[in-house]
């Protein structure tokens, strides 16, 4: 199953939008619910109610454009988050894209909950980026 969230435009140059992205300390703020969190620069493990215990690593990246998490837990054998970052002046564009290998009809009963979860992701990490980026420039 593949989905895309919505497009976001933050407020914040696209080196600011990949350092944080970036780095998975950063990613509890962005994930709603979360419980027994543990991270590093570059993985991070909770669980999820209802879902369970997630790891998550970044499998690749590439400076300002691309950052690319693969996730993993007992249900799901695989779930691709990739974040593409354009930049547009002083601010960036972001958008996630998801890959799920899941039964097809499994797909069909999360397909929504994905989607809104994928369009929530970004949403809060434009809230974050923008308002630590207020907080360093004084604006």
């Amino acid at each position: 199953m593949n989905l895309t969230s919505k497009e976001i435009l933050i407020q914040a140059k696209d080196e600011t939008v990949y350092e944080l992205l970036s780095n998975c300390n950063n990613f509890k703020q962005y994930i709603p619910e979360i419980q027994n969190w543990q991270s590093t620069e570059n993985t991070c493990r909770f669980t999820i109610q209802g879902v369970g215990d997630v790891e998550m690593f970044i499998a690749e990246k590439k400076a300002f454009s691309t950052v690319i998490f693969e996730l993993k837990n007992q249900q799901i054998s695989s779930i691709i988050i990739h974040f593409d970052i354009k930049n547009q002046n002083e601010h960036s564009q972001l958008i996630a894209h998801s890959s799920i290998e899941i039964p097809f009809f499994v797909a069909q009963m999360i397909k929504s909950s994905v989607q809104k979860f994928l369009d929530l992701l970004v949403e809060r990490i434009q809230q974050s980026i923008e308002t630590k980026h207020m907080n360093q420039t004084g604006s």
